[in-house]
């Protein structure tokens, strides 16, 4: 389940930042002029701009996580300061409030600092959470480019060699036309009632078949 939910978070961040466009599906050739993809400087300059954006991201997080524990802080010393002031009314109007009611304000100060703090936690949690979410996005974002990157190396390393192998076969076969060539130009300034045209028959009738085949 959290493979999948990082799955999907992952394909709305693509699609967010349009990475699919940055990345063009491109068929590949053998033949023909080289169609090698050249995208490496779009790759890279894809994945600075989503490194950047995460990046901005967790400082803005970051930010407000110091915001909240300076707000935390403010809010504990507020409530010291009200302890302070409860203590000094407690001290000079204690026969004028009831025992329940001082125990009353007494509780209701500790709910109202435990609620804050709670929430303060959960919001921590939250945004905790979203930033280690956001370093996964940025790791497999990287995994994902890097995969496309060295896929695309595999194919020109393909085409290279296969268009050094046709080249190699392409020589080997000129060279074969042009003995030919020279082997025919021979036979037919020999004189065919001559001893050196039957000698050289067998020469004529390989010649013959390589033509042939």
């Amino acid at each position: 389940m959290l493979a999948r939910a990082s799955t999907t978070a992952l394909m709305k961040l693509l699609t967010r930042k349009n990475l699919a466009r940055a990345i063009p599906k491109q068929s590949f050739h053998t033949s023909g002029p080289s169609r090698s993809p050249c995208i490496y400087e779009s790759t890279d300059e894809t994945f600075s701009r989503i490194q950047s954006e995460h990046a901005a991201e967790r400082k803005h997080y970051s930010n407000k996580v110091e915001e909240l524990a300076s707000h935390n802080r403010q809010l504990e010393k507020k409530l010291c300061e009200s302890r302070s002031l409860l203590s000094f009314l407690f001290r000079n109007s204690k026969q004028d409030l009831p025992d329940n009611k001082i125990e009353l304000i007494k509780n209701h100060l500790k709910e109202h600092k435990s609620h804050r703090i709670e929430e303060q936690n959960l919001l921590i949690k939250r945004l905790e959470s979203k930033s280690n979410q956001l370093k996964d996005d940025v790791e497999q974002s990287k995994s994902y480019i890097n995969n496309k990157e060295s896929s695309i190396k595999q194919h020109e390393n393909k085409a290279r060699y296969e268009i050094t192998e046709s080249k190699n076969r392409l020589s080997n076969t000129k060279n074969e036309l042009e003995q030919m060539s020279d082997a025919l130009s021979s036979l037919k300034k020999m004189d065919v009632n001559s001893n050196e045209f039957l000698e050289n028959r067998e020469l004529g009738e390989n010649i013959s078949k390589r033509f042939r085949v």
